[in-house]
């Protein structure tokens, strides 16, 4: 159990590493608003599994509750802040500050998380270094998903996911690369699913929604 605790240690710094965004085009048509519901007083509840590498899930003890507990001004804008667990992180923390930008969601650190119509660009860049060392290298797009998707709390359709694709010069002599990082959104709820990839085994953390309130 402590190397699996490790593991998603390493597993959540692979996806939240130094971040660099790239110039972006979009058609204004559809309005984050729907997937994201950035209203103070929403929350969302998720169930935590891990996949082996048959992809057997195991479902873990850990609920993780994210609420959207105020919001803040930060350079002019209005942001929010979202507050919560993330498995296998057990304190509550800030986990995201974020706000609505046109037809996309994106961080007090200026870093794209979610676009509504911008299905071309590589819309956000993730590296980990060590030294002058590459140890892990992420982009992420946005992919319409086909079919309805189900979770705990329903089945949702016109789910979009932030698909992000990971390569590590340093391990893949170990391991099979590239992995995948999804966050699945379905308009009127937010994000609904989630899948990490473990950065030095084929095991994944899952994360589901089992209950939701959005105002």
């Amino acid at each position: 159990m402590k190397m699996l605790f490790v593991l998603g240690a390493i597993s959540i710094i692979l996806v939240s590493s130094c971040k660099k965004d790239e110039e972006i085009s979009e058609t204004p048509t559809i309005n984050t608003v729907d997937y994201s519901h950035l209203t103070v007083g929403n929350y969302w509840v998720y169930e935590n599994y891990i996949l082996d590498s048959l992809g057997v899930a195991t479902l873990m003890d850990q609920v993780d509750t994210v609420t959207v507990d105020r919001d803040t001004i930060i350079n002019g804008q209005t942001y929010f802040v979202l507050t919560g667990t993330r498995y296998p992180t057990t304190e509550s923390q800030i986990l995201e500050i974020l706000r609505d930008s046109g037809t996309y969601i994106v961080s007090s650190n200026g870093e794209i998380i979610f676009s509504s119509t911008n299905f071309t660009d590589t819309l956000r860049e993730d590296t980990l270094m060590t030294g002058l060392d590459t140890i892990v290298y992420t982009t992420y797009q946005m992919e319409h998903i086909i079919g309805d998707i189900s979770v705990p709390a329903g089945l949702f359709s016109d789910v979009l996911d932030f698909k992000g694709t990971v390569n590590s010069p340093i391990y893949s002599y170990l391991l099979v690369f590239p992995k995948y990082v999804h966050y699945y959104y379905a308009p009127g709820i937010g994000k609904i699913y989630s899948k990490r990839p473990f950065l030095i085994s084929p095991m994944q953390i899952e994360q589901k929604l089992v209950e939701y309130y959005v105002q």
